[in-house]
């Protein structure tokens, strides 16, 4: 008999492959994990019921035009079974699920690897906020806001070319202690923008944002939001426009702050866009 699969699990149809054929997205809503099967390994699940792995191979060579074996049902099992997608109901797939997690322990060079390599601190659930205050942000996903983003950047250059000593100068200024404090504040204030704007772009299509926080790559700090449950989409340019939206904000902020410039007075505020 097959092991039980976890009946908390959620499919989700995903773009094809390369070869043209269907894929699909299990998610675990536990780990918030998730991952992609074939179309093989979907008809095999669609046929789980049967029991065992020769009646469930021949059902899908009955069925459909695939012709499978009893060894690739059960590597599909292991795969489940390895990635704690089964139900573990007796005191064999306990010790087994036991087994596994000893293994990540005891293994302390992996850990310590991974860990100094990538690793993520979250700071705040925000879903709540997101879908609260995603009503607020929906004029920037217009063209009217990107065409005035377009214009305001074009303006900004021509009012600083007028002005382009003092810029010049101004940027001179910014090789200082002063200086770099303040593009240090102002980097942190962007790359925040930054994240909301991959959260809000996911929020938008309907993903859930368990958390945001900080990510340490090789020691270096950098914002991060979690947006997995994007690959739960099935169209690829929605995927493509939550991994742009980040740039775009930061680049409609570079639009309406280099027009800002030429209207602010000498100070932090000026130094700053």
């Amino acid at each position: 008999m097959v092991s039980l699969i976890r009946e908390d699990l959620n499919l989700h149809p995903s773009n094809t492959s390369s070869s043209g054929c269907p894929t699909w997205t299990i998610h675990d809503p536990v780990r918030n994990k998730f991952f992609q099967i074939e179309w093989r390994v979907y008809e095999v699940l669609r046929r789980w019921r049967h029991g065992t792995a020769k009646l469930i191979a021949q059902a899908v060579n009955r069925e459909t035009s695939l012709e499978i074996d009893e060894n690739f049902v059960v590597g599909v099992e292991q795969f489940f079974v390895s990635n704690q997608l089964c139900q573990v109901r007796d005191e064999d797939g306990v010790n087994k699920l036991i087994s596994q997690t000893s293994n990540v322990k005891n293994s302390w060079f992996k850990w310590l690897l991974h860990h100094y390599l990538f690793f993520r601190i979250p700071l705040f659930k925000c879903d709540k906020f997101l879908t609260s205050s995603l009503s607020l942000v929906t004029f920037m996903y217009s063209r009217w806001f990107i065409s005035l983003s377009f214009i305001s950047f074009l303006i900004g250059l021509i009012l600083i070319s007028r002005q382009w000593d003092v810029f010049v100068n101004q940027l001179l200024d910014l090789v200082s202690l002063r200086g770099l404090l303040l593009f240090a504040v102002t980097l942190v204030i962007v790359k925040i923008a930054h994240e909301f704007g991959h959260a809000f772009t996911a929020k938008k299509y309907g993903c859930k944002i368990p958390v945001m926080g900080v990510a340490f790559l090789v020691l270096w700090p950098m914002f991060y939001t979690d947006t997995n449950e994007s690959w739960k989409l099935k169209l690829r340019s929605q995927r493509l426009n939550i991994a742009r939206a980040g740039v775009v904000v930061e680049l409609i902020i570079a639009s309406f702050a280099t027009l800002a410039w030429s209207f602010l007075p000498s100070g932090v505020l000026r130094d700053m866009t």
